[in-house]
């Protein structure tokens, strides 16, 4: 993989930013979540109905799940170094001439 060019980079922190205030938003809604009792209500009188339902606790931990996980490939992919040169060292004593 080649070195990332400006342009790349500086459009993968835009994501990561996105991202990051996704995240921030879904830890805000769990939060408001796990304090609330109730998950689904319907509330009916002569004047009119009301009705409320909460999101699942599990759903939206799955969301906060995948943002995490987009964002540790987005770092990730900004911080790869490009190519990198690696030293192979064989186990044992090569000669050159066959099995040594």
């Amino acid at each position: 993989m080649a070195a990332l060019s400006t342009a790349e980079r500086s459009a993968i922190t835009a994501q990561i930013t996105t991202k990051l205030e996704q995240l921030d938003n879904a830890n805000d809604t769990m939060r408001r979540l796990l304090k609330q009792e109730v998950e689904d209500y319907r509330f009916d009188t002569s004047e009119g109905s009301q009705r409320a339902k909460r999101v699942k606790v599990t759903e939206l931990q799955q969301v906060i799940e995948a943002l995490e996980s987009q964002i540790d490939n987005l770092y990730r992919k900004l911080h790869s170094g490009g190519l990198r040169t690696l030293n192979l060292r064989r186990k044992g004593r090569y000669t050159g001439y066959g099995i040594g």
